[in-house]
């Protein structure tokens, strides 16, 4: 493979037209498959542009578009931003048009048109020594190929590239020309049109067929030798793609496409008619163009703005939210309620707050601050809000920008049952109207899995160019069903809200344990304790009950100081145990320089001492505790390190759980851990490891 631009892991997000030419053979349903998704062309002087199985440029029938070349038929589609390909930004946006062609005449040719002589058009002059060009205008040549003799009913590919000023086009992936210049192929947005040009004479325009059309703005994809693509372009992701989704308010897809126009309707684009609508002319916002990557928004002015759906739109139950918003002053996103003016089922702020109220008083149920900031004029957010479902003790995830920043637990959310609409923009009685812009809005009646959200926080930041953390792909291993304990140690930087990701949701106290963004193994951030006074603790729980059970205790941790204090003690990286000099019973984990130490029972009925390490400052390292049967085992990176065996089952000790610290009189600097943790997994009836392995720098799924 040849050298690829090393921005084309945003293709989708450059991509503004994707025709592959796939559809039913004879049929008149021509898909863009780019995130524009532009609507059905028109087919225009004539109805023998089809789809055709006949033939593709892949040796199979994946289908083509068929130009019969005669009259003035062409597809066309009207004028759009997205076919600005050259002058958006000063000196001109890059740009790539791609296509594969397959000739079956000797014929002056327009292949892709804008508009007429006076933009820019792909031409071919004939089949010998002349063309095919980009031009600008009637006359002008930015770049072409004059040197090739093309046969008929062959397959080409086709690539014309703009990167600054300089031009390039490509015959099968092989670079045939090269020019540089000043000259911008384009100035105000226009139709496009393929196939033809409608200022042409008729019988000028494509003969034979086309496949693979794409167009990317701000990209030049190629700028050395490639191989060829051996199978379709692939489809980007869209939201449609998840079933559950029951709304999506998408902008670039109100009818209006006019700067500065107020909105009546906000379509919904899943399918499901959930659109919102404003009458009242004072009340409506506006629809702006080109703001963000290219792309619309809609603007609410901070006043009176706000649309409203007629019918109920967020789901009873599980549901996921998603927005996409850049806003200048607070105000509600999204609200419901339950016919009674102020009376608010759910509100979504713009800072990433979200509140659950009473069905019958308006008295707040649940609530929760997603710590993303007061605003967010300056760059977009993406939030994803996610609720189980549940009515008492239910789960609530925030995340912002991919990063989870709050998890949890709701006390007796209503079921908002009674709710007759929704608002957007505003609260249910038409104020707290946000100042800014909303870019998307999707609502899911489903929790997402990590794998979807991680596909809509690609899909969102390729959209519109952000700069995300994308939701974390995570692993299930033989201690998924049976976690207890899960501390992801991901935040916000030097936050100190320690949230526990398991089922169990334990409530994590942290005691000056904070977030550090700056140093971690994998993900966004890691916890950090400062080896004098940090720890977290958790209260007793049978949980941590190993009586005739197997369990599985690890984490990843980095020492950045080696233990100092009396009594012999080395860091500890968890002990449950109680607060006296001697400490015991106890179940305890302890480092140092050059040894681990895991001690378990009154009187170290499990006592595993594996010396001989090298534990280097500032080096991140594995460590699990298992116990299987009457066996312990202690692993350090993967590796066997030390085994020992209880006499008996282990009592219950009945006592909490703390994390970076030991046994710590009252005075006394012992026990404390100084450095960073990651990924703390406390696994109750299973022994996840029993033989040596390979630990994977990635997180364990909720």
């Amino acid at each position: 493979m040849g050298k690829i631009s090393k921005r084309n892991k945003n293709i989708c997000g450059m991509t503004v037209l994707q025709l592959n030419g796939e559809g039913a053979n004879g049929g008149a349903v021509f898909t863009d498959s780019s995130l524009s998704e532009h609507a059905n062309p028109t087919r225009v002087g004539g109805t023998n542009i089809v789809t055709t199985n006949a033939t593709d440029p892949f040796g199979g029938t994946k289908g083509v578009i068929s130009f019969p070349g005669v009259g003035k038929e062409y597809l066309s589609y009207p004028a759009n931003d997205d076919f600005d390909v050259g002058t958006s930004e000063v000196g001109g946006n890059d740009f790539t048009i791609e296509f594969q062609a397959y000739f079956t005449a000797d014929h002056q040719m327009f292949i892709i048109n804008c508009e007429t002589f006076g933009q820019w058009h792909i031409r071919l002059g004939s089949l010998t020594n002349n063309g095919p060009w980009i031009m600008r205008g009637s006359s002008e040549i930015l770049v072409g190929i004059t040197d090739e003799t093309f046969s008929l009913n062959t397959w080409y590919h086709f690539a014309f590239t703009k990167e600054g000023t300089t031009y390039r086009v490509f015959l099968d992936g092989i670079l045939r020309s090269t020019n540089v210049t000043e000259s911008l192929p384009y100035s105000v947005p226009k139709s496009l049109h393929i196939g033809m040009n409608p200022g042409a004479s008729p019988g000028e325009g494509m003969h034979g067929y086309l496949s693979n059309i794409r167009i990317l703005r701000d990209l030049a994809l190629y700028t050395e030798n490639f191989s060829v693509p051996t199978i379709p372009h692939p489809k980007c992701f869209k939201p449609t793609d998840i079933p559950s989704l029951v709304c999506w308010l998408d902008p670039n897809k109100i009818s209006s496409q006019l700067d500065a126009t107020a909105v009546t309707t906000f379509i919904d684009r899943s399918g499901n008619s959930n659109d919102f609508t404003q009458a009242t002319a004072a009340n409506k916002p506006t629809f702006q163009t080109n703001e963000v990557n290219g792309r619309a928004v809609v603007r609410f002015d901070g006043s009176n703005d706000f649309l409203q759906a007629v019918s109920k739109v967020l789901p009873i139950g599980p549901k996921t939210i998603v927005t996409v918003s850049k806003v200048s002053a607070s105000g509600l996103l999204l609200a419901e309620n339950e016919g009674i003016v102020g009376n608010h089922g759910l509100e979504l702020g713009v800072t990433g707050s979200l509140i659950y109220a009473d069905s019958t008083n308006g008295s707040v149920r649940y609530t929760t601050n997603a710590k993303a900031g007061t605003t967010n004029s300056g760059i977009p957010t993406i939030t994803i809000h996610q609720w189980d479902g549940s009515i008492s003790g239910g789960k609530v995830r925030t995340l912002s920008d991919g990063k989870l920043i709050t998890l949890d637990t709701a006390a007796a959310i209503e079921t908002l049952a009674g709710a007759v609409n929704t608002v957007l923009g505003s609260d249910s009685s038409g104020t707290s109207t946000i100042a800014g812009d909303i870019l998307e809005v999707l609502v899911f009646n489903s929790e997402l899995t990590d794998q979807d959200k991680n596909r809509l926080d690609r899909y969102l930041a390729a959209k519109y160019t952000l700069s995300i953390t994308p939701t974390k792909l995570c692993m299930k291993d033989a201690g998924y069903e049976n976690q207890v304990l899960l501390l992801h140690g991901e935040g916000p930087n030097t936050e100190g809200n320690v949230l526990d990701s398991s089922d169990s949701n334990h409530t994590v106290t942290s005691t000056g344990v904070t977030h550090i963004t700056s140093d971690k193994p994998f993900g966004f951030s890691s916890l950090e304790f400062n080896g004098s006074s940090d720890y977290l603790e958790i209260a007793d729980s049978p949980d941590w009950d190993i009586n005739a059970t197997d369990f599985t205790i690890e984490c990843w941790f980095k020492q950045t100081g080696y233990p100092v204090g009396g009594g012999g003690d080395g860091a500890h990286i968890f002990n449950q145990g109680i607060d006296t000099s001697n400490g015991n019973p106890s179940n305890s984990l302890q480092c140092d320089a050059n040894s681990l130490l895991w001690a378990q029972g009154p009187a170290n009925e499990l006592f595993i001492s594996a010396t001989g390490q090298t534990l280097t400052l500032g080096v991140w390292y594995h460590v699990a505790c298992v116990k299987e049967g009457l066996t312990g085992r202690l692993y350090l990176d993967g590796k066997l390190i030390g085994t020992d065996t209880w006499p008996s089952e282990p009592t219950n000790l009945g006592n909490t759980l703390k994390i970076g610290r030991g046994r710590v009189p009252t005075g006394d600097a012992w026990g404390y851990f100084e450095g960073g943790m990651k990924e703390f997994r406390w696994v109750k009836g299973t022994a996840v490891y029993t033989e040596n392995f390979r630990p994977k720098r990635n997180f364990y799924c909720d």
